[in-house]
């Protein structure tokens, strides 16, 4: 890819639960960056580990950096981070399987505790189909 190296600035950077990084660039794209491979892979970004040191990142034209010099090559912040759409996408159909999950674990627990009621025997679950 010959322009792999040309990057926009970055506009804005926010940093985000479980390492991520919500990036705005000069383009209007919004992005998601994840740093948590790179903070467990690499010593150079063991200082980030720190939840609150990992909160003060800055911009610093193409790229952002932290107080001792931590720094991301822009070319990775750029064409390695998730569109905000697709990143959202992927969070709702994460909660969308959570919530069925939750659901399903619900309708066991009435299920046992009716026939526990039902019997006056000790806790047992039948199989049954969550839909």
């Amino acid at each position: 890819m010959d322009n792999w190296y040309i990057t926009p600035d970055i506009a804005e950077v926010k940093a985000l639960d479980e390492y991520k990084l919500y990036l705005k660039f000069e383009t209007g794209e919004e992005k998601i960056y994840d740093m948590k491979e790179w903070i467990e892979e690499y010593k150079f970004y063991k200082k980030l580990k720190d939840k609150e040191y990992f909160k003060n990142v800055k911009t610093r034209g193409c790229t952002i950096e932290w107080a001792n010099g931590e720094d991301v090559a822009p070319e990775h912040l750029y064409h390695d981070s998730v569109p905000i759409n697709e990143f959202k996408k992927q969070y709702i159909s994460f909660a969308t399987n959570l919530l069925f999950f939750i659901n399903c674990i619900h309708k066991i627990f009435v299920q046992a505790y009716s026939y526990k009621n039902e019997q006056r025997r000790g806790f047992y679950v039948a199989y049954f189909k969550c839909r």
